[in-house]
């Protein structure tokens, strides 16, 4: 079943014209012939070294055409291909390592000492053309994309075949229809589902022409938009926020869809951009399935704090204890069918037919749009009353001068667990109390309030885990 190969995709569409476009990075142009052949390159390098089909092969790097051809490379025949976060320590990769056992490790230049002595140069001649790549069976596992670890030890996400496929359709109707005529603007790490799942993937699919940027650079992204007309790109909350602050984030105007995700996208973000003329919209998902739930334009409009509709090819739905709960109720998002994954690495795989805990929580109105309440875990009870932290930091994002925030249940002997809230930006806490007043029930307004630099990070996500250490190593809090 060639067709579930993003490897026979590049090579469906290279046959129509070999001359065209495949990709442009750093102003330099790679026809569709010219990728090919590196695909051939590192597939021929592969094989010499023994790769074989199910074998895995990791890679450390920024976003890199190479990177891109190494991946098709992997598709084709057969190996499992694994991109590795390079925000990692040295110590953090050799577990990984240790975990799925790489037959061979690529890596660019910069990170070859993260990633060991054993590592190869992300580097390859051009090779002959695969004509026959390995019929995948729709089940094979295709990738294994570690999870950012923000709640616990990062887990490897398998993704067969089949995922890539559908996750591509389903791509090809949120995106509001991708053609070969389009460009896509590739900004997010490849070696995350954004970039990879979300992105790459779907762009492969249609064939559509590729510009990649090894990094973000909100300044690069408003030139390369304008310059080669770019139609649809995606980013996370916080790199939207960091183009508004800095630039004209009207100039995107020109595409057809700009979609946020990969945390909560505030309402004041959103409006604010759509103000500006740019068709943004959320999407909402996670690394095991890719997106479950996205915007439409109308919803993104008329209802901007909704997360939007199911996807079509996949079942979603809300479950509060082992029931589908009704409207206006809050249940866990979960999910099945061909964009969800196998399982996890090295731990058992999901049974046919089996739904997907994602973790989230959400309710449902009465014409089926969702809205995200947020993380399960994170959901505290105060004087035993649930909390969903989302929803204050919702609120307090309406606040001029409010930039982020975060908030998270901490224990108190009174009422159990109350609100802790980090926020950056130059606001004092007492004015933001006073806000939430009338807005919120008064059980729902934090207690411990922390006007920070910055908050902590793991990728482009608030790391939570991190600001709970740091509430807890405060002396005058501490139990």
């Amino acid at each position: 079943m060639e067709f579930y190969n993003p490897y026979y995709w590049l090579l469906y569409h290279g046959r129509r014209d070999l001359g065209r476009t495949f990709m442009i990075f750093q102003g330099k142009s790679i026809s569709f012939g010219e990728a090919l052949e590196k695909v051939g390159g590192y597939a021929e390098l592969l094989r010499d070294k023994g790769v074989s089909k199910g074998e895995r092969v990791a890679v450390v790097s920024r976003n890199s055409p190479d990177m891109v051809f190494l991946f098709l490379a992997c598709s084709a025949l057969g190996a499992i291909f694994t991109p590795v976060n390079i925000r990692l320590s040295k110590e953090e990769v050799k577990e990984l390592f240790r975990d799925f056992s790489p037959r061979l490790v690529f890596s660019s230049e910069e990170f070859l000492e993260l990633s060991g002595e054993e590592a190869l140069e992300l580097s390859c001649k051009k090779g002959e053309v695969l004509t026959e790549p390995v019929p995948p069976n729709p089940e094979d596992p295709h990738t294994i994309i570690y999870t950012s670890g923000t709640t616990g030890k990062p887990k490897g996400v398998v993704t067969p075949y089949r995922k890539a496929l559908f996750n591509s359709l389903n791509a090809d109707i949120f995106y509001y229809g991708l053609s070969s005529n389009d460009t896509i603007l590739i900004t997010l790490p490849l070696f995350h589902s954004g970039g990879l799942f979300i992105q790459l993937i779907p762009a492969l699919y249609k064939g559509c022409r590729i510009i990649l940027h090894e990094r973000f650079n909100p300044e690069m992204i408003l030139k390369d938009v304008e310059r080669y007309g770019v139609k649809h790109m995606v980013v996370v909350t916080t790199m939207a926020r960091m183009i508004m602050e800095r630039w004209d984030i009207g100039r995107l105007r020109i595409l057809k869809s700009f979609l946020m995700g990969g945390e909560d996208v505030p309402k004041k973000i959103l409006v604010s951009i759509r103000k500006e003329g740019v068709p943004a919209r959320k999407i909402y998902g996670q690394t095991e399935t890719s997106i479950l739930i996205w915007q439409t334009e109308e919803l993104a409009s008329l209802k901007p704090d909704s997360t939007g509709i199911a996807i079509l090819h996949g079942s979603v739905k809300l479950d509060k204890d082992g029931k589908e709960p009704p409207p206006n109720r809050v249940g866990e998002i979960v999910a099945r069918g061909p964009i969800v994954m196998k399982g996890y690495w090295g731990d058992k795989e999901l049974k046919p037919g089996e739904w997907l805990r994602t973790g989230d929580l959400a309710y449902r109105d009465k014409k089926g749009v969702f809205y995200l309440v947020g993380r399960e875990k994170e959901m505290f009870i105060s004087g035993g009353e649930n909390v969903y932290p989302v929803e204050i930091e919702r609120v307090i994002q309406e606040i001029e001068g409010v930039k982020e925030v975060a908030v998270i249940g901490v224990p108190d002997e009174r009422w159990g667990e109350v609100g802790a809230c980090f926020y950056t930006g130059d606001v004092p806490s007492e004015v933001i109390k006073n806000y939430l007043k009338g807005k919120l029930a008064k059980y729902k307004i934090p207690k411990y309030w922390f006007n920070m630099e910055h908050l902590p990070k793991v990728g482009e996500k608030i790391d939570k885990k991190k600001l709970r250490e740091l509430f807890e190593a405060i002396p005058s809090i501490r139990r």
